[in-house]
């Protein structure tokens, strides 16, 4: 029986092992599909379209590659680097999309040409390259900081955007969860105990990254059960049923306290200690949040991640742009969470003066 078993269990592995390199491939041709079209054109590019959206690491990945190969293709050290999550994308992106700029598709955008031409109106010639992305949080900031910003590409100025998200999100538990980690990490961050809650986030971090069916699983089943759903009412002209979408940014607060943002804390304190080390100025930015925005954070909360951010740039001597408590109205965002090209526009007139101040030193 032993005899028997034996050589199934390695024609078990050898068959998962050709699965997932399978995968692997199909989710390289999807990356790549990404980086090279914006506009779907056939049924192959619709596929990979499709396909691409539902896998989400692969999706996020893509944009983590085009900032990457942005940031090489520079040719000099940018004077200011923006960092942040797409509450610093959006703006910067629709204020340039405002001077009929092509910018291409959200994510993939790394310039910001408005913020630079408002600076040359005060002499200041700057470059300025925004690697600012969806869905970073403080410890994905902290990584890229640590891995491009030095030597022959080491800004003057990091300009870091920062909002309770960016601290917490009940969708991604752990610092190594981020799609953001598992691209970027090198083997030093990887030996660092404060990117892993605990011996199962380790463990869940390294089936994420080797073992691509289980990093998919969700978009896998996503896939089963809905869109295999969709083409079988396609198929037999049935009348689909009414989708649910269940709030997104609530699913990602879900649970937030003041004391539930240490872990990222602590990234915002070593990015700190990281950039005197380097000589870098820092600017960190209290992004402004819509009424709806605020309304899905517990009561006080807000007021008392305020506080902290106050508290911690005072402590550390660095210049805080609070606009917490300015009156962005909701004209000036896109879909109640990121700011439009009007919001954009003024969000750099906020923080230009701090911006320019740092520059001129």
């Amino acid at each position: 029986m032993a005899s028997s078993t034996h050589p199934i269990f390695v024609q078990s592995i050898a068959i998962f092992v050709a699965i997932n390199f399978a995968w692997f491939s199909l989710r390289n041709s999807c990356d790549d599909w990404i980086l090279r079209h914006s506009k779907p054109s056939g049924i192959a590019d619709l596929f990979f379209n499709r396909l691409s959206k539902k896998l989400v690491s692969c999706y996020y990945i893509s944009k983590a590659k085009s900032s990457i190969n942005a940031f090489r293709s520079l040719n000099r050290a940018p004077d200011l680097v923006l960092l942040g999550s797409s509450l610093m994308v959006y703006p910067f992106w629709e204020a340039d999309r405002a001077l009929n700029i092509e910018c291409g598709a959200v994510g993939y955008y790394h310039n910001s040409v408005f913020l630079e031409r408002e600076l040359a109106r005060h002499d200041i010639r700057s470059l300025v390259f925004n690697w600012a992305t969806l869905l970073q949080m403080v410890s994905d900031s902290y990584l890229i900081d640590y891995k491009f910003l030095d030597g022959a590409k080491k800004p003057k100025l990091i300009v870091l955007g920062l909002a309770p998200r960016d601290f917490f999100d009940n969708l991604i538990p752990s610092p190594s969860d981020t799609v953001y980690f598992q691209y970027f990490a090198g083997i030093d961050q990887w030996r660092r105990p404060y990117f892993f809650t605990d011996m199962l986030a380790f463990v869940q971090c390294a089936l994420n990254k080797y073992c691509l069916l289980y990093c998919d699983r969700s978009a896998l089943q996503s896939w089963f059960n809905q869109d295999f759903a969709n083409l079988i009412v396609a198929a037999y002209h049935l009348k689909p049923q009414p989708v649910y979408i269940p709030p997104f940014y609530l699913a990602r607060y879900k649970n937030i306290t003041i004391d539930s943002l240490n872990p990222q804390q602590r990234f915002l304190e070593g990015l700190v200690s990281l950039n005197r080390k380097r000589n870098i100025k820092l600017v960190l930015i209290n992004m402004p949040l819509s009424e709806a925005n605020r309304s899905m954070l517990p009561p006080l909360f807000y007021d008392q991640f305020c506080g902290y951010l106050q508290a911690f740039a005072a402590q550390e001597k660095i210049p805080l742009v609070d606009l917490s408590h300015k009156n962005f109205v909701d004209s000036d965002y896109y879909d109640g969470v990121h700011l439009n090209r009007t919001g954009g526009r003024r969000l750099v007139n906020e923080i230009l003066p701090v911006v320019q101040k740092e520059l001129s030193k």
